[in-house]
């Protein structure tokens, strides 16, 4: 019996298909989604990264799948999808040595938020997440099947079928979500090809986890270790630990711990996943300290990895997309990010090849010069990596390597965003034109030779042919070609120690933050037609603010000193494209500026308006309250704007006096 005709067929109902699924209903594409098990259930990739972040935001954009901009923040998860997943607000690392209750005084924190990027990361809460999205992908319009894939059925038409248990399932193309070589031979043509990464992984939920804040195993970080994805980095592996209730709003209690072995150094045995786990923690005693009492909520789970990936992901009628594409290593929470950009090209020459009634392999080229690429670089990424936790500074240059490659990320998918947003065809079009050609990250051309031979180096290093200096003298030798890209060790350095720990980083971080979460919540609160976070003088003006009161707790600033500052503030953070001329006004307009920071009674009402000001908006909700109000004076030409946020019984009170603009427009600001 047939079971279902179309024109895509998906496999696989996670996050990868069902968002390719959602994009393509609502392009009218009819689409069926094969998949054996139900929803809810349990699923990897759960740290998101600022990139992945925005291309979820392009899909969004270009494609009407509105859906896929609510998992892109956290605050519309908690809205529209339930209260389980957390926020990370960083990417720390932390060096062990085996049996000290301490660190080795060897410690990263990479603070992976700040106002400017207007981006909230999430640690999803996978099985809540795949399911409602799910849904959304059925209400779309894409059929869902419920059904073991059994094998491959010759067409005459060129087109695909599937035997499977509920029937045939016939279409005009296959992309393959969850990874069927062995089942379908069109996928198992495509062959392997080798990897230079050699891991394995073992991974659970856990309950009782211990944020790592507690445990005095090492120094306190501007942002707690907990607020974020938090890496260990061991004697041959790595553990990461994402936590899902770290958030006010989330009321999932779940730690999401995984540790990745490199087969070099510990190479598969007959022990299970629990046991490698509990000789861990009994050779690291921080690691006791922070995980003695947690309780896996799920059978451990182990993956003995491979160390090859397709050597194609596009054949005749098919394309492989998500992990089966090439699934590296979970270090550097790289695999939504390849995802979701593959994603967004692949649905590009989906629309093109039906437009044109044209399936041919040729038309896919470009995804399967982007899938390399992207494959490519996160796995010299991690195989350097490997090698360079053996050495606190080898360890230094491998993350600061990384960092680069993220911010290069975020370079590659930063214009595709601004052309939708602006409507800029031509700006648009230049975008698609690097993408297409296979580059993966901007500057790919530069940055690709540089990781290979700097792999090569490590390979010598843990062969024992280099000693430390050596290596690194190496790789610095090699990384000279990334200074024209903003490679600087020295500053990663100062970065990630003296400007993430210290009560000085902490303070400023925290203004910002709470400044940050307020304008949020204008911004997304109903009756407020502008999007503050995108005005770079606002941008600039969070920026000054958190400078100045990480060196005070009160900030009183009058002209000519803050105009100025603020200016250059203004200038230094400016989005591309923004009116400077009109910045500069509002800069040199502004007489006097003062941030109070105080308590506050949490349980009492804010005061009422006086009655010479003006409510532009305010909301309150959960015990938090925010409010923008403005007052003008008798001349219409002069005022006070005054922010007023208030939450954990702590107030902060933001006002401008000056060339304040009237309420007349706010109403129209956008």
């Amino acid at each position: 019996m047939e079971a279902a005709s179309c024109e895509v067929i998906i496999l696989g109902a996670g996050i990868t298909g069902c968002a390719l699924g959602l994009v393509l209903a609502r392009q009218g594409v009819s689409t069926v989604i094969v998949e054996r098990a139900p929803h809810p259930r349990f699923a990897l990739g759960e740290s998101l990264l600022k990139p992945t972040v925005l291309w979820m935001r392009v899909l969004a954009e270009r494609y009407g799948a509105e859906e896929l901009a609510a998992i892109a923040n956290l605050n519309r998860i908690h809205d529209e999808i339930g209260p389980s997943s957390g926020v990370k607000k960083s990417f720390g690392f932390v060096r062990h040595a085996a049996g000290s209750a301490r660190t080795e005084a060897q410690w990263w924190a990479n603070i992976a938020v700040n106002y400017a990027e207007d981006v909230l990361e999430a640690h999803l809460y996978r099985q809540d997440i795949d399911a409602w999205l799910c849904a959304r992908a059925v209400e779309a319009g894409c059929t869902l099947l419920t059904a073991e894939i059994r094998g491959e059925e010759a067409v005459a038409d060129d087109g695909v079928c599937l035997a499977t248990s509920a029937g045939r399932v016939h279409g005009r193309y296959l992309v393959d979500c969850v990874g069927h070589g062995a089942t379908l031979p069109r996928v198992a043509a495509l062959g392997t090809a080798p990897l230079r990464t050699d891991s394995r992984v073992i991974f659970t939920h856990l309950t009782g986890v211990r944020p790592f804040d507690d445990c005095a195993a090492a120094p306190p970080p501007a942002l707690p270790w907990h607020h974020g994805t938090l890496h260990h980095i061991l004697d041959g592996a790595w553990m990461w630990v994402i936590p899902f209730g770290n958030h006010p709003r989330s009321r999932n209690r779940l730690v999401s711990v995984g540790v990745n072995f490199d087969n070099r150094v510990h190479p598969p045995g007959d022990a299970s996943p629990g046991e490698e786990w509990s000789a861990l923690l009994a050779r690291y005693p921080a690691l006791a300290a922070q995980f003695g009492k947690a309780a896996p909520v799920r059978p451990w789970m182990s993956s003995r990895g491979a160390r090859t990936v397709p050597a194609g992901v596009v054949g005749e009628r098919v394309c492989l997309l998500g992990a089966p594409a090439g699934n590296v290593d979970a270090l550097y929470s790289r695999g939504l990010l390849n995802t979701f950009q593959s994603l967004h090209l692949l649905a590009g020459c989906l629309l093109e090849a039906r437009a044109a009634g044209d399936f041919s392999t040729a038309r896919f080229a470009p995804v399967a010069r982007l899938q390399h690429s992207l494959v490519q670089v996160h796995d010299h990424l991690v195989h350097g990596s490997y090698g360079g936790f053996r050495s606190a500074a080898l360890t230094d240059w491998w993350l600061a390597a990384w960092s680069l490659v993220e911010q290069l990320s975020l370079a590659q998918v930063v214009p595709s965003l601004a052309a939708l947003e602006r409507d800029d065809a031509g700006a648009w079009a230049a975008a698609q034109e690097a993408l297409a050609a296979g580059a993966c990250i901007a500057g790919e051309e530069t940055v690709l030779p540089v990781l290979t031979a700097a792999c090569d180096v490590m390979d010598d290093y843990t062969a024992g042919a280099l000693g430390e200096g050596a290596a690194l003298a190496r790789l610095n030798d090699a990384a000279a070609p990334l200074a024209s890209l903003g490679f600087d060790l020295a500053r990663f350095r100062e970065l990630t120690r003296a400007h993430a720990f210290g009560p000085t980083a902490r303070r400023l971080l925290s203004v910002e933050h709470a400044l940050s979460a307020a304008i949020e919540s204008l911004d997304r609160h109903a009756g407020l037609p502008m999007t503050l976070r995108a005005s770079a003088f606002v941008n600039g003006l969070v920026r000054l603010l958190a400078l100045r009161h990480a060196r005070a707790e009160r900030v009183e600033l009058t002209a000519p000193e803050l105009g100025q500052a603020l200016s250059a503030t203004v200038t230094r953070v400016a989005l591309p494209g923004t009116d400077q001329a009109l910045l500069d006004r509002l800069a040199a307009g502004i007489t006097a500026l003062s941030l109070v920071r105080e308590s506050c009674d949490p349980e009492a009402p804010p005061p009422p308006a006086p009655a010479d000001w003006t409510v532009v908006t305010a909301l309150h909700d959960a015990g938090r309250h925010v409010s923008l109000r403005v007052r003008a004076d008798g001349d219409g030409r002069r005022g006070e704007l005054e922010l007023d946020t208030r939450a954990a019984g702590e107030r902060l009170l933001l006002r401008l006096a000056g060339d304040v603009p009237p309420p007349a427009f706010f109403a129209g600001l956008r």
